[in-house]
Order: C-alpha cells, then sequence, then structure tokens
C-alpha cells in the first residue's frame, strides 16, 4: 500500500513539473513575440498549444453537457429543442447543407440582441436620458459636464442636420468628448495588461529558482 502511495505521489509531482515546464516555455513563447516583434517557432509553439488546449476543453465541456442534458430528457423535455438548435449548427459542415443552420443562426442572434438590449435599455440608455434631463436639486459641474457631452454626442451623430459656421462647433465638441472617452477606456486597460504581463514574468523567473 505504501509503495503504491509513493508511486502516486511520484506521478503528482511529474505531471506538476511537467505543468511547470510547459507553462515557463509557453510563456517565453507568448513574451518572445515581442522581443523579435514578429513569429517566431517558439511563438507559434506557443500560440498553437494554447489554442489546441482551449479548443480540447470547450469540446470536453460541450460533450459532458450535453450528456448531463441527456439523461433528463424524459423529465423536461423542453432541453430537445436547444439541442436540436445546436445539431444544427454541424450542417454547415456539408456545403449543400449548409443553410439549414441559417435558421439557428437567425434564432441565436435575435434572442442575443433582445436579451442585450433589454437588460442595458434601463442603465445605458434610459438612465443617461434620465440623468441628462432631470435637473437635481443641487446642480454641480458634473451635472453640467454630463449634459453637455449627452448634448453635443448626439449631434455628432446627427447626419440628417448639415451644421455650417459657428454650429459646426457643436459635433466637433462631440466628437472631443468622445476622444476623451475612448482614450479613458483605453488607458484604464493598460494597468489590468500591464499586471498580467509582470505577473507572467514573475512567475517565469520563480520557476527558474529565482527569488523575486
Amino acid at each position: 500500500m505504501l509503495v503504491i502511495l509513493l508511486r502516486k505521489e511520484g506521478r503528482s509531482r511529474m505531471m506538476e513539473q511537467v505543468g511547470l515546464a510547459l507553462g515557463v516555455v509557453t510563456s517565453i513563447g507568448i513574451l518572445s513575440f515581442i522581443l523579435k516583434s514578429r513569429d517566431n517557432p517558439l511563438y507559434n509553439f506557443a500560440s498553437y498549444t494554447y489554442l489546441g488546449v482551449s479548443i480540447g476543453y470547450v469540446v470536453v465541456s460541450a460533450i459532458d453537457i450535453i450528456v448531463k442534458r441527456v439523461k433528463i430528457i424524459s423529465s423536461d423535455p423542453s432541453i430537445l429543442v436547444p439541442m436540436i438548435l445546436g445539431i444544427l449548427f454541424f450542417t454547415r459542415i456539408q456545403r449543400e447543407f449548409a443553410w439549414i443552420s441559417s435558421y439557428a443562426m437567425v434564432l441565436l442572434v435575435g434572442t442575443g440582441v433582445a436579451i442585450f438590449a433589454y437588460g442595458h435599455a434601463q442603465s445605458m440608455i434610459i438612465g443617461q436620458i434620465s440623468a441628462a434631463v432631470i435637473i437635481p436639486s443641487n446642480i454641480d459641474i458634473g451635472w453640467i459636464i454630463l449634459t453637455i457631452a449627452t448634448i453635443v454626442t448626439i449631434f455628432y451623430f446627427t447626419f440628417t442636420i448639415e451644421f455650417r459656421g459657428t454650429t459646426n462647433l457643436i459635433p466637433r465638441f462631440g466628437r472631443y468628448f468622445l476622444m476623451v472617452l475612448f482614450g479613458a477606456l483605453n488607458g484604464s486597460t493598460i494597468p489590468e495588461r500591464l499586471a498580467y504581463a509582470i505577473s507572467t514574468v514573475i512567475y517565469v523567473l520563480q520557476a527558474l529558482g529565482l527569488k523575486v
């Protein structure tokens, strides 16, 4: 019994070391793209490995979900509807039957758009209009900027009216507000990307036995 436990422990350690080595190699491979600024064999190996593992995980997870759903069809026959729609997507493998998958695609896209519109209408459309139109009891500079930004941005996307002379300043300020918005969104993602890069470098250095 002790021998079996030692063998299992040795195998687990070996698999842990293999996973650690593979993680270091793939991390260095991805970072090598930054150094050479082009594809190289190590980067291709890392990217193809990541892609293959991701696809394999998705396929195994999908098969597991299908097997679980099949077991409960008798208690919940409505599960047949999404299963049939999912099977229709496989008709794209044969070009002469690819048109059948368009029905499933239409239902998927239509349902997704409806859910997205319903979920975001209150927060992104109604909430924005209410915040800009309803005058608060204590008017501050934030509400003034929000109202002006909303109005000029709407005029920026109004293409049925031709703005000339001084009126052209209205959509121009809308473009400026959009530039500030996109710049802030892009800038907010930089610290997150840097955190990922730093954590990857620390992971590689610690795997090589260096104290960081």
